[in-house]
């Protein structure tokens, strides 16, 4: 567990999850204004002190999200970078943009935008652990059009036509599709279980991760 900082291999632990929140966090300060440049030096400095600092110990509730928790820290991080440029130099030398400049068709908030972020990341390496774990089975092809598979969608490719690319029936087909589906998820609930303090919330992970994309 990350939180435990004297345990073997803590610190090791709380840098992947940083590494895993970086993108949703970058994001987050694009929104609410700073160019890229600066969301990525913002960032980059923040979760530096945070690995290294004992940040962690001042997470009063421990069933707190910690993905909540680390859009917190940013914010009083963000402020803080603020107030100590502004007193050295007014403006404190940061470059700003309109969020008009910044996904403007997007009517997202910048909270909103750092969730969506994190969700994207946490669907993105669930397919790859899936992907890696179909290639050990030496069945990489299977998962290449398996992956094509989108029942809402229009253009997404038939049963059947997977059936005639890979040589197999269209029932073969339909039930590599449901295990693949159930994997799938078995790799989402294993990526969520790596970014929360408390096993129990995992569950309410998965449903708040749904819940981002049914808005």
């Amino acid at each position: 567990m990350a939180k435990n900082g004297d345990s073997p291999g803590a610190e090791a632990a709380l840098e992947e999850l940083c590494r895993i929140y970086s993108p949703a966090l970058r994001a987050y300060l694009r929104r609410t204004g700073h160019d890229e440049h600066d969301a990525q030096d913002l960032v980059q400095e923040f979760l530096s002190r945070f690995v290294h600092r004992d940040w962690l110990d001042h997470l009063e509730d421990q069933r707190g999200k910690f993905r909540c928790f680390l859009l917190t820290f940013l914010k009083h991080f963000v402020a803080d970078e603020y107030r100590r440029e502004n007193a050295l130099k007014r403006g404190g030398g940061k470059v700003f943009v309109s969020l008009d400049d910044c996904q403007a068709s997007d009517s997202l908030t910048p909270d909103q935008i750092y969730e969506r972020q994190w969700a994207q990341v946490m669907m993105a390496r669930a397919l790859d652990r899936l992907r890696e774990d179909y290639t050990k089975r030496d069945q990489a092809a299977l998962f290449d059009h398996l992956q094509d598979i989108h029942p809402k969608c229009p253009d997404s490719r038939s049963h059947a036509e997977i059936a005639v690319a890979l040589g197999m029936s269209v029932q073969a087909v339909k039930n590599a599709a449901i295990t693949f589906r159930r994997r799938y998820a078995e790799c989402m609930r294993r990526e969520v279980a790596e970014t929360v303090l408390d096993p129990r919330e995992v569950a309410e992970e998965l449903d708040h991760l749904v819940k981002l994309f049914a808005r």
